[in-house]
Formats: C-alpha cells, structure tokens, sequence
C-alpha cells in the first residue's frame, strides 16, 4: 500500500519563466543601442600593457547592433563549463545592468548537457547565437564581469574598483552594481568562458528525449519532468497508477506519461554518438541505481508539467517495505528544458 504525504518544509517550486526566442525583426532593447562594445576585451587587455607599443593600433570597437548584422544565418555557440546545474536560461539573458532579461533577444536558445543514459544534469551549457559577432561580444560581457568579481572577491580593503585595470571598467555603469547583479558566476569561477563555433545539432541527450517521445502517447509539443525516486525502485506502469490515483484524490487528473530510464539502454547506439559521455556497465552500482531511480515524466503542456513539480517535488512516498516495516521515498521533480 502507498500512501503520500508532504514534508513539513518542503520547498515548492516557482513557474517557469518564458523563454523568448531571437527574430531578425526584433526590437533592439536600449543597453543595446548604447552598448560599449566588448567584442575585443583581449586586446583592450593587451593594449594596456606598460610593455604595450606606442604605435599599437587602436582597438576598432562593434557595437552590439552592428555584430548582429554580421553573417546573418549562421549558427555559433558559446560553450561554458562547471557551472551550477541549476541554472535557467533567464539566468543567461539577464547580464544587462537594469534590465530583466536584456539579451533574450540575442540569444536563440541555451541548452545544459545531459547524460543521454540517465539525463544527469552536467553544468555545461551552450548557448547559441545568430552571429559570430554577438557571440564574442557576449562572450566578453561575461569575461569582463567575471575579472570585476574576482577582484571584488579577492581584495579585502573594499577598494577593489580603484584597483582593477580600467580597461575592465564601463564608464556608463557603476562596477560594483554591476557585479552585485552579476549572478551567473561566482568570483570563485577558476577560468574564463570558452567559445567555439559549432554546427547547431541536437545533443544526444536530446536525441534520447525524442525517442522518448516517440514511445509516448503525448506527442504535441509536450514538457517533461525528471522524476527521481533514490530510495526505492517502481516500474514505470507501477509510478503511473500511483500518479493516476493522486491525480483522482487531488482533482489534478494528471496528463502525464511516464518513462523510466533504465530503458535508454535498449536505444540503438546512433541515438547516443554526438556525446563524449560514456554509458558505465550495468554492473556498476551507481550507474545502475540512477538507472532504475529515475523516469522521464511527458506532460501535455509546460503547466502541467510545473503544477506536478509544485505538488511532487520533496513530496514522501510511505510504503510496504515488509515484515511490517513502513519505508520512505522522497521524490525529487525537475524541470528538463528541451
């Protein structure tokens, strides 16, 4: 017998936040049209060298309006690794001081690697632009508000403004403001963002995820959710009678199939080759136990999804463990964007 129940303080989670896709007719926000151009920090960096030539060419500057107009249809990626798996693609967008989401009109999507066996979350992200132009100089933002939160971080007199090479400062905005409201990294972040320019393609973990699609009977644009079970093992008809039947007791009437993702090792190795992960034998403990602790939860839109986060996630499953001993499984529920 299952029965459910709430944690005392389980933390529910919030709606999801909109992403905004770029369009060639996008409206160019403010901070862009007035945008200091960091397309070139590097050499901005090395001009200000005191070993600098004294016949060194001035660095030209781009703004931002203008590297959008750059070789229009293409497809560039900015790859950035080890950062929190948490992160959202709102997160991205909001590097503009004083704006919610600035750069959701320059950004065609963000998307975090997963393990394409048990959809781990992995903290590399990588988040693709129409132009080279925009990539570098995002790239650069990014890099320039990272040096300012690292010296924020490392000096202890709190005069760490007065000390930074000026080249990193824009002399439109205050640098202490803008790395409070710089969270996209930490000040503790070791090394700076790489770019590559990459052929857009689906990931192998997304590959996965249509597959999964396919074998559903929720087909149309559908949402999904990582379901994790880590103290118990439930076949997947299993977890869908016991969601049907909260479903029926909550009034909710659940549209969700459900997919578990010990499965993924029935793909056929095409659907898994654009990956550098490698899937761990069946014999190993942990990677089995991920295995059958998780399932892939299709929803029918991206409310459904959200609403069962906001019902499930730390919710406790109490069930027959035998010999009359009562076990517990807490469930963790995450959003997976696609």
């Amino acid at each position: 017998m299952i029965r459910q129940k709430w944690l005392p303080n389980a933390r529910a989670l919030f709606a999801a936040q909109k992403r905004c896709l770029s369009s060639p007719s996008a409206r160019f926000p403010n901070f862009a049209e007035n945008d200091e151009s960091w397309g070139t920090l590097q050499e901005k960096l090395n001009s200000s060298l005191p070993n600098a030539g004294a016949n060194s060419k001035p660095v030209p500057g781009t703004s931002l309006k203008g590297a959008m107009a750059q070789d229009h249809g293409s497809r560039y990626m900015l790859v950035m690794e080890g950062l929190p798996t948490s992160l959202r693609a709102a997160d991205f967008h909001r590097l503009a001081p004083g704006t919610l989401s600035g750069w959701e009109n320059f950004i065609t999507n963000v998307h975090q690697e997963r393990d394409p066996w048990t959809m781990e979350p992995l903290g590399t992200y990588y988040i693709t632009f129409p132009s080279s132009g925009a990539a570098y100089i995002y790239r650069d933002r990014v890099e320039r508000l990272l040096r300012l939160a690292q010296a924020k971080m490392k000096d202890k007199t709190g005069l760490w403004v007065t000390k930074v090479n000026p080249v990193l400062i824009n002399k439109k905005t205050n640098p202490a403001v803008e790395v409070e409201r710089f969270t996209l990294l930490p000040g503790s972040y070791p090394s700076k963002p790489e770019i590559k320019s990459k052929r857009v393609r689906k990931m192998a973990w997304q590959k996965v995820m249509d597959r999964i699609v396919e074998k559903s009977s929720i087909k149309r644009n559908p949402s999904h959710v990582l379901l994790e079970l880590p103290q118990a093992s439930f076949t997947a008809s299993e977890l869908k009678a016991i969601i049907k039947q909260d479903g029926i007791e909550s009034g909710h009437n659940w549209q969700i199939d459900v997919f578990s993702l010990r499965e993924t090792m029935n793909f056929d190795r095409g659907v898994t080759t654009d990956t550098l992960r490698v899937p761990l034998t069946r014999g190993s403990p942990e990677f089995r136990r991920k295995l059958d602790s998780r399932f892939v939860l299709t929803c029918a839109t991206p409310e459904v999804a959200w609403r069962f986060i906001r019902n499930w996630n730390q919710r406790i499953l109490e069930y027959d463990g035998g010999d009359e001993v009562i076990q517990r499984n807490r469930v963790k529920a995450s959003y997976i964007e696609t």
